[in-house]
């Protein structure tokens, strides 16, 4: 690997399952950057179509290392095989059915080179025929200067597609077997390592939305991250004072009664109006979340002029 012009290597990692319909367009935006990566390693994750021989056709043209798995071990762990294959100084995960805008990995590294630790992208909501939407303001997520871990643990404010040094994966003991958010998991524990993030300045990615993803339940999730954070703070109390921890664990909660309510609704059911409406009630922090998150998921907008005439 010979390096960009800062002499760093930068490898991306995709994992794949079943993403035929799409990997094509992530890899030709990955082909097509003004800074090229030095490697791709990309596990398939025992897909049934035909993403492995796409993504073969696509080996003259990318530095590819493919892997196909023999049976489904789920992304995380595909992901996590992937990094043990992955050389280089500097690693960038790409889903594959996501597409980078041509100056991605020239302007990740960039902010590394100026400001080290991790880099997040920005990134543009992305459904076909639609107007583009900014995933971190209409999210209203923001990186903090300061208490980045507390801040990291309430809210996953990295997007898919950050660069980060190998060495802070290694640090950390890389992925671990968490069923759902395991790269959530990995930010969380690279800022309690010391690891600082930055938010790219303009949007490099296409975050693609799609009948796959698009209405997939939240509930496991949330779950799993309440699980986590709770494992976290009797590991690590040290990491942050009783109160924060507390705010956390509330914040968290919250969310979780928020994205059960919305996916009611979704499903036409009228309990979901009356469970924002009760969280509405909350103070204008509730408020907001309830918002926030109506607005990114796209529900009508009368739906929830309904629920708040009901409060």
């Amino acid at each position: 690997m010979d390096g960009g012009s800062g002499g760093e290597t930068v490898t991306v990692v995709m994992t794949a399952y079943e993403c035929a319909p799409y990997v094509d367009e992530a890899l030709r935006s990955l082909a097509g950057q003004t800074r090229p990566p030095d490697q791709v390693v990309v596990v398939d994750d025992h897909s049934c179509d035909d993403t492995v021989a796409r993504v073969r056709a696509w080996c003259d043209d990318l530095p590819i290392h493919l892997v196909s798995l023999d049976r489904n071990v789920g992304c995380g762990m595909a992901r996590a095989h992937a990094m043990h294959l992955a050389g280089g100084d500097l690693v960038c995960f790409l889903d594959a059915d996501d597409v980078l805008l041509p100056t991605h990995l020239e302007h990740l590294t960039a902010t590394w080179r100026a400001h080290g630790g991790a880099v997040s992208p920005r990134a543009l909501v992305w459904r076909p025929g639609e107007i583009l939407v900014d995933y971190h303001r209409v999210v209203g997520l923001h990186i903090p200067r300061r208490a980045q871990l507390a801040r990291l643990l309430a809210d996953n404010f990295v997007f898919y597609g950050a660069l980060f040094p190998r060495d802070a994966y290694r640090q950390v003991g890389g992925i671990r077997p968490v069923r759902h958010g395991d790269d959530w998991d990995l930010w969380v524990r690279m800022a309690a390592a010391g690891t600082r993030f930055t938010v790219a300045e303009e949007p490099t990615v296409l975050y693609r939305r799609h009948p796959g993803n698009l209405t997939g339940d939240v509930g496991p999730f949330d779950l799993e991250r309440v699980r986590i954070i709770e494992q976290f703070r009797r590991e690590h109390p040290e990491w942050l004072s009783t109160r924060a921890w507390a705010g956390v664990l509330r914040h968290r909660r919250t969310m979780a009664r928020v994205h059960r309510g919305l996916a009611r609704i979704h499903h036409g059911e009228l309990a979901g109006v009356r469970d924002l409406v009760t969280l509405a009630g909350g103070g204008r922090r509730s408020v907001a979340q309830v918002a926030r998150q109506t607005a990114y998921r796209s529900y009508r907008a009368a739906t929830f002029r309904t629920a708040v005439r009901l409060r």
